[in-house]
């Protein structure tokens, strides 16, 4: 059947909207703070993660604090420096000096403008954080997709919190599905419904966190209360996605057998449990605690230990007696 030429034009019409919406969609702007193109412990197979930067909570055992702040941020790795002082003759805040022979910064007026970063010839100094739009992101992906489909993997994206960014997130995922890429996400359910929704719309598995079911002891470790993460947890139960509820093992924190039975109880009462795939507990460890120093920060649990195998397979059992299946994970799942 021929198309008038009313009707030409009108198709025309309809394939260049949709060409600009791709571009528009494909040029939207994120930020990020890293990509582990060799993940193993985010999903199945090989994974490339991709870390988005921002996030609402401050969990005090955090291993990601590059992660937290929204904005970049510079960092100061003291054994790379050969005390040349390019950084200090560039700050535009004078947030650099030699104090005793060592380069010091005073986080307070620093504005993480990069500049230094730029100057540093020795690379001690790193901006976390950088702008990529979603079709360079894609790029990325398409370096290392054939590894990633043959390894059986895919794509997952964790941060900081992703639904911070939800747009860009829910973008990038329904690029990844188009090429035929199974996609994950890491969340801390602590955002609206409307964010995590939308990104929930292309992925395949979540990793939801579930850190305490004691609401005033969870804003008290995190700076957030539980309510809105619980609600959120029920909501997306409901969604034809694959569940996973991932649980940091914090010792004097959340390893009493009460917080891990009530956590139970809620799993199997309040959510869907048809496509419930299993409780992961994530072992606290102290990978994480150089990054502050680096950051200018103070990490608040250097005299913390991890918990014992002992413990864990305590936390485990109790779990199991619920009929969940419990798997206890490995040092560089995320927490």
């Amino acid at each position: 059947m021929r198309l008038s030429r009313g009707q030409n034009m009108l198709v025309s019409e309809v394939v260049s909207q949709r060409n600009a919406l791709d571009f528009s969609q494909k040029d939207l702007e994120g930020v990020i703070f890293d990509i582990d193109r060799y993940a193993i412990h985010d999903g199945p197979g090989i994974r490339l993660l991709v870390f988005m930067k921002g996030c609402p909570l401050r969990c005090s055992w955090c291993c990601n604090p590059e992660g937290q702040n929204f904005s970049p941020e510079v960092a100061y790795f003291p054994a790379k420096c050969i005390g040349c002082g390019a950084c200090i003759e560039v700050c535009p805040e004078k947030a650099l000096r030699f104090q005793e022979g060592k380069l010091v910064t005073n986080w307070r007026i620093c504005r993480h403008c990069g500049r230094c970063v730029d100057r540093c010839y020795a690379d001690a100094r790193k901006l976390f954080g950088r702008t990529i739009t979603v079709s360079a992101l894609m790029e990325e992906v398409f370096k290392s997709i054939a590894f990633l489909t043959n390894s059986g993997g895919g794509i997952t994206v964790g941060g900081g919190e992703l639904t911070g960014q939800a747009t860009f997130v829910s973008n990038f995922l329904r690029s990844c599905k188009k090429e035929g890429l199974h996609t994950a996400i890491e969340t801390c359910g602590y955002c609206t419904w409307g964010a995590l929704s939308k990104v929930l719309e292309y992925a395949d598995l979540v990793f939801y966190d579930v850190k305490h079911m004691n609401s005033k002891k969870h804003k008290t470790a995190t700076g957030v209360p539980n309510r809105r993460i619980l609600e959120n947890l029920k909501k997306v139960s409901t969604r034809p996605v694959d569940l996973v509820v991932r649980v940091p093992v914090i010792p004097e924190f959340n390893d009493d057998e009460e917080n891990l039975s009530l956590m139970a109880e809620f799993i199997v009462s309040q959510l869907n449990l048809s496509r419930f795939q299993m409780v992961e507990l994530l072992p606290y460890h102290k990978l994480g605690a150089f990054k502050y120093e680096r950051l200018g920060r103070v990490y608040d649990l250097k005299s913390l230990e991890p918990p014992s195998d002992g413990k864990l397979h305590i936390l485990r059992k109790i779990i199991e007696s619920y009929n969940i299946v419990c798997h206890v994970g490995g040092l560089n799942a995320r927490s």
